[in-house]
């Protein structure tokens, strides 16, 4: 007995017949006709008169209400002839193999409809089917019906789950383009591809990018949908520009929140790095620290002040370390599946990552470390989930940036236009230049009017054109809504200019102030 799906059930009358052919001829199947065989009283013969097909016969007999039949058929002695009339070998007659067969036709029906078919045959050497026969092939059918069914079910869910699991990993990594990053994962589970493990390369204003990676504690749909609500809000905050440490803070927020309902926690570390300045500033909220590999020099953990994991609460704050790191530097992060699991305490484990990164790493393709750190662990059946990130730090060529200081005072205006004005024909960027002057004047007198002391103006050609006036003020400017129009001729359409004519502007603080930007397509 066997089993076939709707789809193919037309055809299986076609392959039995076929069957039957290559068992009467030993394989040696000619021709398309199959002399000797009918269905349904029409031949299958090509040409067949109306006197073979009564010559050759079938007889069928089926038991009422019990889904039985047998077939059988007295040959033609033509047929049954050991040589053709031109002397060449004849075929056995197939109505002799089918000769007191007996088959049994079973329904696999469920509540979508017909599945298959179950399709049961016993020769002449057997009884033939029964009342008996029909009532436990039923039982049967329904059985396999029901596991047919959970089959078809389960593979609906596995494919949303998976669909969704998916999702939640970050599609694509984003960095200047002096900086390259390479990242790995690895679930802990050959059933689930997302676990609670995560990783973010984001490209921000300036030539800067954030590099995050975090671990939702425990495994499975739960640890991942948890793990994708973060990496919602660590985008949402990359993008307001918050600084590592608040952005954690943020986050730990939304961890509280959240285990309000279900109990649970994160570890999180967060760089960001200006590929102008060649500057760092790191943040951990109880995540293993970074590994730092400079050209030329030892490995080593950079000793970030620690914080409790997120959702844990705790009384001290999360605090943000700064550094300067050279051209060509490695920033490595993971999570702690790659150095710890049940039989390898975590001291050996970090001790082999240091090794990995040992000197010369900074010259090896990011792909090769990445695999190397791996190895050893894609045969641990009992590993947790792995997300590893690596990027080498670079800054973009001296040439397309430059900064200036200017002094609080209205004339710094009229020069910093000069200035722009200069730089942008060194670059081949006259089209841009009325518009960026314009920009510049008004960001430039916001920053004399409103903070005072002096003022820092900074052009970075990286993605696009972006326009960054640093001051000592940390008040938030914000566009202001004017009535009367006479008073908007007089103040506050500084933001409204900025508005319409740069792609995007935003405002971060810094350690003395603030920074206001704006950004304008390259042509």
């Amino acid at each position: 007995g066997g089993w076939v799906t709707v789809g193919a059930a037309r055809g299986w009358a076609r392959g039995w017949r076929r069957w039957v052919v290559r068992r009467a001829t030993g394989g040696r199947e000619r021709g398309r006709g199959m002399a000797g065989w009918r269905v349904r009283g029409r031949s299958r013969r090509r040409g067949a008169r109306k006197g073979d097909g009564q010559r050759c016969g079938s007889r069928e007999r089926t038991r009422s209400g019990q889904g039985t039949r047998r077939a059988g058929a007295a040959g033609s002695t033509r047929h049954r002839a050991g040589r053709r009339p031109g002397g060449g070998a004849t075929r056995p007659p197939v109505a002799d193999l089918l000769k007191g067969a007996s088959m049994l036709l079973l329904p696999i029906v469920s509540s979508a409809g017909v599945l298959g078919f179950f399709v049961c045959t016993r020769n002449v050497a057997h009884r033939p089917f029964d009342a008996y026969d029909v009532e436990i092939g039923m039982e049967f059918a329904n059985r396999a019906s029901i596991f047919v069914e959970s089959a078809r079910q389960y593979s609906r869910e596995r494919a949303t789950a998976l669909t969704l699991q998916r999702s939640l990993l970050p599609t694509g990594l984003s960095a200047p383009s002096p900086v390259e990053v390479h990242h790995r994962y690895l679930p802990g589970s050959r059933r689930i591809e997302v676990g609670g493990d995560w990783y973010e390369s984001i490209a921000l204003p300036g030539a800067r990018v954030a590099l995050v990676v975090g671990d939702v504690a425990g495994h499975g749909v739960k640890a991942a949908v948890t793990m994708g609500r973060l990496r919602t809000a660590i985008h949402t905050l990359a993008g307001l520009e918050l600084p590592p440490a608040e952005a954690l803070e943020r986050l730990d927020a939304l961890m509280a929140t959240l285990g309000e309902r279900e109990p649970h926690f994160a570890t999180c570390a967060y760089v960001v790095y200006d590929a102008v300045s060649g500057q760092c500033e790191v943040a951990s909220a109880g995540h293993l620290p970074p590994l730092l590999a400079p050209p030329g020099a030892d490995s080593e953990y950079l000793p970030v002040p620690p914080a409790p994991p997120l959702g844990v609460g705790g009384d001290g704050p999360i605090t943000t370390r700064e550094f300067t790191v050279e051209d060509g530097t490695l920033l490595f992060l993971y999570t702690d599946g790659l150095v710890e699991n049940r039989a390898r305490d975590i001291d050996d484990g970090l001790a082999r990552l240091l090794a990995t990164f040992g000197p010369g790493a900074s010259a090896r393709p990011l792909e090769d470390l990445c695999q190397a750190a791996l190895d050893g662990v894609y045969d641990d059946q009992h590993r947790d989930d792995i997300a590893m990130l690596v990027a080498r730090l670079a800054r973009i060529p001296a040439d397309h940036h430059a900064t200036w200081e200017l002094p609080a005072e209205p004339a710094a205006v009229r020069r910093a236009r000069g200035l722009v004005r200069d730089r942008l024909a060194r670059w081949d960027l006259d089209e841009l230049t009325h518009t960026t002057m314009l920009l510049v004047s008004e960001l430039v007198t916001n920053a004399i009017a409103h903070a005072g002391g002096r003022v820092k103006l900074r052009l970075v050609r990286e993605g696009g054109l972006v326009c960054e006036v640093y001051d000592s003020s940390d008040g938030h400017p914000r566009i202001r809504l004017h009535d009367d129009e006479d008073d908007m001729l007089e103040s506050g359409r500084g933001l409204h200019v900025v508005g319409r004519l740069a792609k995007r502007w935003g405002v971060r603080r810094t350690a003395g102030g603030k920074v206001v930007w704006c950004e304008q397509e390259l042509p």
